[in-house]
């Protein structure tokens, strides 16, 4: 199963990493081509934080770059007008959610104490904290509309399995926007996916 992993990794991975960087962030091959690496390292497991760093990259930026068009721009007019796309934001929030899941399934003490567990989870906080992603959270949980907020609010249940102490910092706002959205006042109706998005803050908050 090892050897057959590192065919994997050594045959598939490098030409999708390729693609996904030659790919500017709002060109629309860029969320199948996410959606791939998802399953991908879905696949590998703990393997897959070899490109960690690729992905968080690229998933943190596309975030960013749909957000920076709701910004406004100091009092100034926009000279183009760029749509935000959903798909954007849900598609490397889930692709995040999936990098780190492995670390959230990790059952046994013994799984915990390998070497590679600790040094995955190391390199985690280290990516959590320089790419701000709690800080980003902040934004995505609190946006109106409901598919963000479930797979924001799900990979906030899941830092905060991995390193809780990144959060702390926004700890209070995130427990305000969790309640909001359990009151069906986030959005401001309740939406049909909305039972889904309240297992999300569920699993965030652990209630």
């Amino acid at each position: 199963e090892e050897a057959n992993t590192k065919l994997f990794f050594s045959v598939l991975v490098p030409p999708l990493l390729r693609k996904m960087g030659e790919l500017n962030l709002r060109d629309k091959d860029l969320v199948p081509l996410i959606e791939c690496l998802r399953s991908v390292t879905h696949s590998l497991g703990l393997s897959a934080f070899r490109y960690g760093e690729q992905l968080f990259d690229k998933c943190i930026n596309m975030v960013d770059v749909q957000y920076e068009a709701k910004r406004p721009k100091n009092g100034a007019a926009q000279d183009v007008q760029v749509e935000f796309e959903t798909d954007f934001v849900i598609v490397a929030l889930e692709a995040l959610c999936a990098l780190f899941r492995p670390l959230v399934d990790v059952s046994s003490s013994r799984e915990m104490q390998s070497y590679q567990f600790q040094e995955v989870v190391i390199s985690v906080k280290h990516l959590v904290a320089k790419y701000r992603i709690a800080e980003m959270l902040t934004w995505v949980c609190a946006d109106e509309d409901p598919h963000i907020r479930q797979a924001a609010f799900e990979l906030l249940g899941d830092l905060s399995c991995v390193c809780p102490l990144n959060l702390v910092q926004y700890a209070e706002t995130f427990f305000q926007m969790a309640t909001k959205t359990l009151s069906g006042a986030a959005g401001g109706r309740r939406a049909e996916n909305d039972v889904a998005v309240f297992n999300n803050v569920c699993w965030a908050v652990r209630v």
